[in-house]
């Protein structure tokens, strides 16, 4: 019933093949008119949008492969011959999958590109058995485990979520602000990360998604918002090259890139920093990245100079790529295992797309190699992840500071013997922070608002030495001074300079309604409304002004006199040792005199009650001595005695 199906999708495929799209036309490789009698050709489709910079990449590699590939496996009885098609949007990319389905004759599908275009063409070759295999959808929301026909020859964005969390959590940062682009791509990978950090007590406090055709007015929006927020600490996923630049661009107006801020960007960027234009560089200083460690090798070294040679042969006008990166690296490992898994199902059976369900499990059980990216071993539908590597933006450069597996953990090197804790971040190598500081933002903060904050003081006279307002001689103004203003001063001028803030003084009541009538309680309640953003004078701490928060006590509370003394015998001018006593007037002698006779009385008719004639009669006077003078903290040896 299912190979019926299989037909009946085929055949509708083939009709709209017709209307929509031109003739296939062969491109890449090395197979021309001679080879026909000598090679069987296996045709491929590709989808990718040849004006971005991944696309653009990609495209050279992928032919360079294929001549790499049969130049040293020219015995080979096949040739992979791939059939490119343009796809800028999720509508041509559909359209470009439909041609090359409908043909019939391709085994296989390289792309489309983008998480959203790949959807549809995933769900596509599901259908008709054709495996798709992409190196540029890194999405967990596309997973091969819900689609069988897809292949992932990319890192999953879900492998870097523990990395980053051990990373925030080795510096001891409770909290972030998470800001990624507003595409499949960006929110693929935001449940597992939301989920990783709150396992580690790690909260989000503000989320911030942009689109992609965000201008610099929302971009400046947001980040003016983000300023107010005392969590200094900014987590960026975003893949979009245009995107990112603008962002860092502004980040550097508003001062989001001085000392006391972290950025943390993933593979998304990181994979493209050098597609990003100079001067969003510039305003990364101390921006730590993460991305796929791939091992330098003199292979790789030798594809990146020509690669350079032929990219700028074939696209002399070309200002999209400056750089080949791990994408272009995929895409060529990608086409030289599928060129692989082509010959090892020789002799392929007529019609040839029905071999995708061996091509598929061909490519599935192949044996690991060693690729230009590294280590190159599907598993379970996709790349096998290994390493990542964290690094730090220093200047127009970058600076790898160590590496993250998830057995070893962080470490200054691939070779460290054993799992390390979280803390272990303070064992990699020395980081630039924003603004050229080596000292490890804390992660919040006082906020920097654009605006000055409001700090009442109030008119009312309570104690002149804690507060009160006098004239300005000089400036005929009012200003504030006593004990509490010269603490807020202090304070203020001990603060460090990143957290350093501006404020204006306002006096409570106004001058225009001032009212002697006016408290200390209807002062605090301009800091409930938000009218004031604090208030500095001698307010006290009690229970029913508990909707505003107040400092620690900064002095003892209660009231306190400090008196001269006077000489009390001034004929010899000596002191009194008996000075003590003078609290103690008449009537106070006579009630300890009193209470000490009743005290001994009960104390006796007790114990005489109890033990009879026999007790020892000094205790009964030194009981009552001790009852009106202990203090009261000490317990007694033996409280059975009273």
């Amino acid at each position: 019933m299912f190979p019926k199906r299989i037909r009946v999708l085929r055949t509708l495929l083939l009709t709209i093949h017709v209307f929509l799209a031109p003739p296939v036309q062969g491109s890449g490789g090395s197979l021309n008119t001679d080879d026909l009698s000598k090679f069987h050709p296996v045709h491929v489709g590709v989808v990718l949008n040849m004006n971005s910079v991944v696309g653009s990449m990609a495209d050279i590699c992928l032919s360079m492969a294929l001549d790499d590939f049969y130049d040293l496996q020219y015995d080979y009885k096949t040739r992979v011959v791939l059939h490119k098609r343009h796809a800028d949007d999720v509508v041509s990319a559909a359209s470009a999958v439909i041609d090359l389905l409908g043909t019939g004759e391709v085994v296989a599908i390289i792309g489309p590109q983008k998480s959203i275009e790949a959807t549809f063409a995933i769900e596509l070759g599901w259908k008709v058995q054709v495996p798709v295999i992409t190196f540029s959808v890194t999405s967990p929301s596309i997973s091969p485990a819900k689609n069988p026909y897809f292949i992932r020859t990319s890192q999953n964005d879900s492998y870097q979520v523990q990395a980053l969390t051990e990373l925030i959590q080795g510096f001891s940062w409770d909290e972030i602000v998470l800001i990624y682009e507003d595409t499949v791509y960006g929110n693929g990978i935001i449940p597992y990360l939301t989920d990783s950090l709150q396992k580690s007590n790690i909260k989000i406090t503000y989320k911030c998604a942009f689109l992609k055709e965000a201008n610099a007015t929302q971009i400046l929006e947001e980040l003016n918002r983000m300023r107010g927020l005392k969590t200094q600490v900014f987590l960026v996923h975003m893949m979009t090259t245009s995107l990112g630049s603008q962002l860092f661009e502004r980040a550097n107006d508003v001062g989001l890139m001085t000392q006391g801020y972290a950025w943390i960007i993933t593979d998304g960027l990181s994979n493209s920093l050098d597609d990003l234009v100079p001067i969003a560089i510039d305003s990364m200083d101390g921006v730590l990245g993460i991305r796929p460690y791939i091992p330098k090798s003199f292979e790789q070294a030798n594809f990146k100079t020509r690669w350079k040679k032929q990219f700028y042969s074939l696209k002399p006008d070309s200002l999209l790529v400056s750089e080949l990166n791990v994408f272009g690296l995929w895409a060529y490992d990608t086409v030289q295992a599928l060129a692989k898994a082509v010959e090892d199902i020789w002799p392929l059976r007529s019609p040839l797309s029905q071999e995708g369900p061996r091509l598929l499990s061909k490519i599935l059980n192949s044996k690991p190699t060693q690729g230009l990216s590294g280590d190159f071993h599907i598993v379970n539908g996709q790349l096998e992840p290994l390493a990542l590597e964290i690094f730090n933006v220093i200047g127009n450069g970058e600076r790898v500071i160590g590496y993250w597996t998830p057995k070893n953990g962080m470490s200054k090197s691939l070779n460290s013997p054993k799992r390390l804790a979280p803390s272990s971040v303070n064992n990699l190598r020395k980081i630039i922070w924003p603004g050229d500081s080596t000292v490890k933002p804390l992660g919040s903060g006082i906020p920097r608002t654009l605006k000055k904050l409001k700090i009442g003081v109030p008119r009312m006279i309570g104690f002149p030495d804690l507060g009160q307002l006098v004239l300005n001689q000089t400036t005929n103004k009012l200003m504030p001074i006593g004990y509490c203003v010269d603490v807020f001063k202090a304070v203020v001028e001990a603060l460090p300079d990143p957290i350093k803030f501006e404020y204006e003084l306002q006096y409570y009541p106004p001058a225009n309604s001032y009212d002697r009538t006016s408290t200390y309680d209807e002062l605090l309640y301009q800091v409930y409304n938000k009218t004031l953003d604090a208030v500095v004078g001698d307010t006290t701490i009690v229970a029913d002004r508990w909707y505003v928060d107040f400092t620690l006590p900064y002095s003892d509370s209660g009231v306190s006199m400090v008196v001269p003394r006077r000489n009390l015998r001034p004929r010899n001018n000596s002191r009194d040792m008996f000075i003590f006593l003078k609290p103690f007037y008449w009537g106070l002698w006579v009630a300890v005199v009193v209470a000490f006779i009743a005290t001994l009385l009960s104390i006796g008719f007790l114990r005489k009650m109890q033990h009879g004639e026999n007790e020892e009669r000094w205790r009964l006077v030194w009981i009552p001595m001790a009852s009106i003078f202990a203090n009261g903290t000490k317990p007694l040896n033996h409280p059975n005695l009273v």
